[in-house]
């Protein structure tokens, strides 16, 4: 890498599109990226052109950063003035992605001023609908990104950051000024395809969409599951592999032809630029093509081609386009990979005179492998286990299904097409299988930035270390932060987190001592909780378990989410009902699923006292025909630091008030340290004399934002005041996490 002065541009350019915005970690990785040039260059030929280079490559980063910035704030600020004003903003552009949902349709528009916008339009409310390559005019509010309200949780902000868009509207008034005679082209060529691969199975059309189209929204969850946890995610993007094998085929029936070489590399040329913009124009098609450009290029010169060059000339045009992109995972997935490869065939040349095919892939597996696992951990907080042994069978499909899926597609061959539908069935046996296995992945939580840094540094030192003293053991070093990452959130602690689940419940409780609890989880506000909030939630802390799931009662509102995780067999040992539980549907279903993933049931009377080393529940329930007033309220006592929680599902005041004397009791002339609002702050709930007689210091809400119920109440929160109780509630501040240390 020391003889490439591109790639040691191209790091200096990603610095410089850090620096901007991140001075301090931009500051720091640009001190260590000039210490590594120095000893790599400090004896070589090359050091001053590099320097150049290095140095024009972080002020154009700069430079960028700062161009789209700019733009960006001006964007915002226009938007702010016309709202202070009470007008609506005007914009427009060209659709270029249309993703429909059930009840919405989605657009991304790209603006005559080079930024992205983000429409959502209501099914219902919509009368006409909109194509791509359609020119549209705007007129509406926009609104706001949002943050994660959980940890784990989908961070609009740095999403839409990464991709570049910089305006969100919700349902504005849209009008349709013309087209784009090109994209409209696309579109139509699009719409094609779709209707060649409707005929196939589900699994197929959805399959076949992702990899050819690059239109995923056919990919039912429990299939990006499965890829997910087999390691085989890549497959579904358009990626290098994807535009190389298109490439090169077009090229060499080309030259099959007897044309001239340009006329060959000319028509490669256009026809992968076609292909990347038909599929999508995603950030690593962009990173391919350009790749396949050079590589076109350096035929046409008589000129050797070198991988990581290449790869770092790509990266710096899109870094100077698109400076926003380096935010993107797509991005870090698309280069950390590409350059992996091209680092582990560099090491095998360097190292043997020649090597066994079998013995290049797996050491290329490795690579990728290696270096992608700090981003699995990162973006998806768990790292499958058999990946290299899957991508070994599965990759050599790839071409394949790739080559019947476009060529059947296109001349509507159904031969060609139930060909490819077999090809995929096998592939997605493998990942139905390997995803089955026991601990086929391996949860390891979400690890910090500084940890990911530490992470390169030993991969990039392993990799120098086997370079140049030519031993591939050196490489086993790459473990070393492997290990460091799965073992870095096995440490536990007192804690107890309330989750921003919109309107119902769900609450995370550990103990110093190893043991994960929930009570309830779920919502009736929010869909599919279990699979965006509850279970991200989760793994980001690095729990792939539940020990003891309390129910307090069976409403859709703190259950919904429970429902799902059992219904995708997330790892739940034990749920726990009160004796006095009112066996709804919503009781016996989860009886139903909790039996399917053989999780165990208890009904615990009222009185009974659940002990650990860290931690005492005492549980209170009273029998009834009412759900919320039969709910099991839980006295929580943390051992070592002696503060205590009381969480009252959805009682109402009256029963709270037969539960006091217990409650006192059991509290043995300690305070109650947090309490959860009963019934998401219901006025029927959280009487005076409660609150007056408990006094707790903190007194905690789960509620969800305009809620039709009013919670909390007026009543409740004038309540708190007069009695001078701190409060807070998850619909304004998002998960609330105290400190039971």
């Amino acid at each position: 890498m020391e003889q490439r002065p591109m790639v040691w541009m191209f790091l200096a350019t990603i610095v410089g599109v850090l620096l901007w915005k991140q001075w301090i970690v931009g500051g720091m990785i640009t001190t260590a990226l000039f210490l590594v040039f120095y000893h790599f260059h400090k004896k070589k030929e090359t050091y001053a052109i590099t320097l150049v280079l290095m140095a024009l490559g972080m002020a154009l980063g700069l430079m960028s950063s700062a161009n789209y910035h700019q733009r960006y704030y001006n964007i915002q600020k226009e938007a702010r003035v016309a709202a202070n004003h009470g007008q609506k903003l005007q914009t427009g552009g060209t659709v270029l992605q249309v993703k429909e949902s059930e009840t919405s349709i989605q657009y991304k528009i790209k603006s005559k001023k080079k930024f992205f916008i983000q429409v959502f339009q209501s099914k219902k409310q919509t009368k006409q609908f909109y194509q791509v390559g359609d020119k549209v005019m705007i007129i509406g509010s926009p609104t706001s990104f949002s943050h994660a309200k959980n940890e784990g949780g989908y961070d609009e902000v740095a999403v839409s950051h990464g991709e570049g868009v910089v305006l969100k509207f919700l349902s504005p008034y849209m009008k349709k000024m013309g087209a784009n005679p090109f994209y409209a082209f696309l579109s139509k060529v699009r719409l094609h395809y779709q209707s060649s691969y409707s005929g196939l199975s589900k699994n197929g059309e959805a399959i076949l969409n992702a990899m050819c189209l690059g239109d995923k929204s056919l990919l039912s969850d429990t299939l990006k599951d499965d890829f997910q946890r087999a390691g085989m995610s890549h497959i579904l993007a358009i990626s290098g592999v994807h535009v190389s094998v298109v490439g090169m085929a077009l090229f060499g029936w080309l030259l099959k032809r007897k044309l001239y070489l340009s006329q060959c590399a000319l028509g490669a040329f256009f026809g992968v630029s076609f292909f990347v913009l038909f599929s999508g124009n995603g950030q690593s098609a962009m990173r391919a093509g350009i790749m396949f450009f050079i590589y076109l290029g350096s035929i046409l010169l008589g000129s050797s081609y070198d991988g990581l060059t290449s790869t770092a000339f790509a990266g710096i045009l899109i870094a100077l386009c698109y400076p926003y992109a380096i935010y993107s995972a797509a991005f870090q997935y698309s280069f950390v990979a590409v350059g992996s490869v091209f680092l582990a065939m560099e090491l095998c040349i360097h190292l043997y005179e020649k090597i066994h095919p079998l013995r290049k892939t797996l050491l290329i597996s490795f690579f990728i492998y290696s270096s992608n696992f700090i981003l699995m951990a990162f973006y998806q907080y768990e790292v499958p286990l058999f990946s290299i042994m899957i991508n070994f069978l599965v990759l050599p499909l790839v071409s394949p299904i790739l080559a019947l899926g476009l060529l059947g597609g296109g001349l509507n061959f159904a031969f060609l097409l139930t060909l490819c539908d077999g090809f995929i069935s096998f592939m997605y046996l493998v990942a139905r299988f390997f995803a089955k296995i026991p601990r086929a992945t391996v949860v390891v939580g979400k690890p910090s930035p500084v940890l990911c840094i530490l992470y390169m540094a030993i991969w990039l030192l392993a990799y120098v270390l086997a370079y140049q003293k030519k031993k591939l053991r050196f490489l086993l070093i790459i473990f070393l932060p492997m290990i460091l990452i799965i073992l870095s959130h096995q440490h536990h602690n007192d804690d107890l987190t309330f989750l921003d689940v919109g309107q119902g419940d769900g609450i995370y409780v550990e103990t110093d001592s190893g043991r994960s609890y929930m009570v309830d989880g779920g919502s009736s506000s929010e869909k599919q909780i279990g699979r965006y909030v509850l279970e991200p939630f989760l793994k980001s802390r690095g729990r792939g378990r539940i020990h003891l799931w309390f129910v307090s009662h069976c409403d859709k509102d703190h259950i919904s989410g429970l429902q799902e995780l059992l219904e995708n067999h997330f790892p739940i040992d034990a749920i726990c009902f009160t004796r006095n539980v009112v066996k709804s549907e919503g009781y016996k279903s989860i009886i139903t699923l909790a039996k399917a993933n053989h999780t165990k049931i208890f009904h615990v009377k009222n009185g009974t006292l659940i002990s650990e080393k860290s931690l005492s529940i005492n549980t209170f329930s009273c029998p009834g025909t009412d759900a919320n007033d039969a709910s099991l309220v839980l006295l929580l006592h943390f051992i070592k630091s002696e503060k205590t929680a009381l969480l009252g599902g959805d009682i109402s005041s009256e029963v709270e008030e037969k539960f006091l004397p217990s409650i006192k009791e059991s509290l043995q002339g300690s305070f109650i340290s947090i309490m959860k609002a009963n019934h998401h702050g219901s006025k029927f709930s959280n009487g005076m004399e409660t609150l007056s007689e408990l006094n707790p210091s903190l007194f905690i809400i789960s509620a969800g934002r305009n809620n039709s119920y009013g919670h909390p109440s007026p009543e409740v929160l004038e309540r708190l005041d007069k009695l001078k109780i701190k409060h807070w509630c998850t619909k304004d501040v998002g998960e609330i996490r105290v400190d039971v240390k």
